[in-house]
């Protein structure tokens, strides 16, 4: 449904600005793909960069992953979004 993947996608950008501000800019760009629950929990990511995973933008994601107590449903359906931290200081986050 594109205006839940519009919803996740603001709800995730809302998400990585509230903890980027007080981070420093990466100094190279940062692809990941990071999954995203239907309530915008982020349930998962990974580096798409060939070798390289820049330590502020991983550190960024790991703050954010969603730490189950009990379990989520293994059939519940994500959302696959591509995140790049740009060295400007800026995010783009738009659907996988």
């Amino acid at each position: 449904d594109p205006a839940e993947i519009d919803l996740l996608r603001g709800k995730l950008s809302e998400q990585i600005d509230g903890v980027l501000k007080d981070k420093p800019a990466v100094e190279n760009e940062s692809i990941y793909r990071v999954s995203v629950a239907k309530d915008g929990a982020i349930v998962g990511y990974k580096s798409e960069n060939a070798g390289t995973v820049d330590r502020t933008s991983d550190e960024l994601l790991a703050e954010l992953l969603y730490k189950p107590v009990g379990s989520r449903s293994p059939e519940e359906s994500l959302a696959d979004f591509r995140v790049v931290f740009t060295p400007g200081g800026s995010v783009q986050v738009a659907p996988w």
